[in-house]
């Protein structure tokens, strides 16, 4: 994951025919690339996103689902064959055969009908435009939709999408020989994923990925010895005093595999290096909005995210207008953490001191000539539209109605008694009032389109 990615990973939550549609649109892009290393990298999320159906679907009667997972294995196969990749399509054939799919003698498949609502989810896809957060080199991106003369719909994506013709970049994981030592954080992170997941060795389609889960898939002193190399690796970023770019993305990289302890005290470590830097430190703010983004859901107390949220959004309202990049960060940041209080039904964030001054500040702004910080402004905003404050409408509307009779009386008292400044701070209350009222039709109106 990157830094100030707008949306998290939802994968989890997703269906079973939702992750074979996903599987699907993977599989389709593969075809579609014609850079054979692209096509790799996107076949292999196909078979990450095939792994995590079959598990659940094993002993299912849905003859559509088995039907799906075989056709995809299928075609699998043959573009890998295609690209002279023979061994391991005839290992996806094998599984193919195994979800009730024919393959010819010559190894070429003869299934090739399409999960039935693979067409409705990419349509559903295509009414979404992606935004990315790299402000330096790319901008808004959308699929586009294409019918085969076989009447087949195929999601692709625009080549426009970048300022310039950028390869997207491929990810290669080389895990460590037997009895040698990691060479880096990242490629802990890695080992320890895969320990950690529902992987099983044939879900793996790299040869020396498979050979190293093999290897170490039941050695439980090889997991506990990578678990106590990650506490090692915090302890060393809370003595390091510079904390620069680099020491934050090391220590993140370990976001996703992190005990909950462990979680809890890098944590507590970004917060108080947020609260207790004079000038902003935005390595530690891109880390914490980081760390929060690729935590276990289970280990987000919803105590934390109100104090975290608190906190960025006090650093947000004290930051200077023309400071953009310091106000994008931040914005990016806030999104992260409301992000993660909507996932976790939090609720009951304090009205006063954080909900209405936060949503008034991203309101305001939305009106930024930066289209970049416009976006996450609105992002932010609407995300907070899904933390209820503590105060139900009805509360809400009374509190605004008692500003308008406070008003009301005010302004008959400060005529009885020729009062100028009573009948100013009347009309004062009044427009409060009837102003809350308003908001309150606003709120209502942009939680539903």
């Amino acid at each position: 994951m990157a830094f100030g990615s707008i949306i998290s990973s939802p994968r989890g939550s997703l269906s079973l025919q939702q992750v074979l549609d996903l599987a699907s649109i993977y599989l389709e892009n593969a075809r579609q690339t014609q850079d054979p290393n692209i096509a790799l990298v996107l076949c292999h999320d196909t078979e990450i996103s095939l792994s995590q159906v079959k598990r659940a679907a094993k002993h299912t009667d849905d003859k559509a689902m088995r039907d799906g997972i075989a056709t995809i294995y299928i075609k699998l196969g043959d573009l890998l064959d295609n690209q002279g990749h023979r061994d391991e399509a005839q290992a996806f054939y094998t599984k193919s055969e195994k979800w009730g799919g024919r393959v010819h003698e010559s190894g070429r498949s003869t299934h090739h009908s399409r999960t039935t609502s693979l067409v409705r989810s990419v349509k559903s896809a295509l009414s979404t435009t992606n935004m990315t957060t790299d402000k330096s080199s790319q901008r808004p991106s959308t699929l586009t939709l294409s019918r085969s003369k076989q009447g087949d719909f195929t999601a692709t994506i625009s080549k426009s999408i970048f300022l310039t013709n950028v390869r997207p970049p491929t990810i290669v994981f080389n895990p460590p020989e037997p009895d040698t030592r990691l060479n880096d954080t990242l490629q802990l992170a890695f080992c320890l994923e895969l320990l950690q997941s529902s992987y099983e060795p044939d879900d793996i389609l790299d040869p020396a990925v498979r050979n190293w889960l093999l290897l170490n898939k039941n050695e439980q002193d090889e997991r506990e010895r990578l678990k106590a190399l990650t506490t090692d690796v915090i302890r060393e970023f809370k003595r390091d005093e510079l904390k620069d770019s680099k020491a934050v993305t090391e220590v993140t990289y370990l976001a996703p595999v992190l005990e909950n302890d462990d979680f809890r005290y890098l944590l507590k470590e970004f917060y108080s290096g947020i609260d207790q830097s004079g000038l902003l430190d935005v390595h530690q703010l891109e880390g914490l909005a980081h760390l929060i983004q690729g935590a276990d859901p289970g280990y987000l107390d919803s105590d934390d995210l109100v104090k975290v949220l608190s906190l960025l959004s006090t650093r947000l309202k004290d930051t200077h207008q023309q400071s953009t990049n310091h106000l994008y960060q931040l914005t990016v940041a806030v999104s992260h953490v409301l992000d993660a209080m909507a996932d976790a039904n939090v609720s009951g964030v304090g009205r006063e001191k954080i909900h209405e001054p936060l949503s008034s500040y991203l309101d305001e702004l939305k009106s930024s000539s930066d289209p970049y910080l416009v976006y996450q402004a609105a992002y932010a905003y609407q995300g907070l539209l899904c933390i209820p404050d503590g105060e139900s409408l009805w509360q809400a509307s009374f509190r605004r109605a008692g500003k308008v009779i406070q008003g009301v009386s005010g302004l008959v008292s400060a005529v009885k008694a020729i009062d100028l400044n009573g009948f100013v701070d009347g009309l004062k209350n009044i427009q409060q009032g009837l102003a809350g009222a308003s908001e309150i039709a606003q709120i209502v109106k942009d939680s539903y389109m």
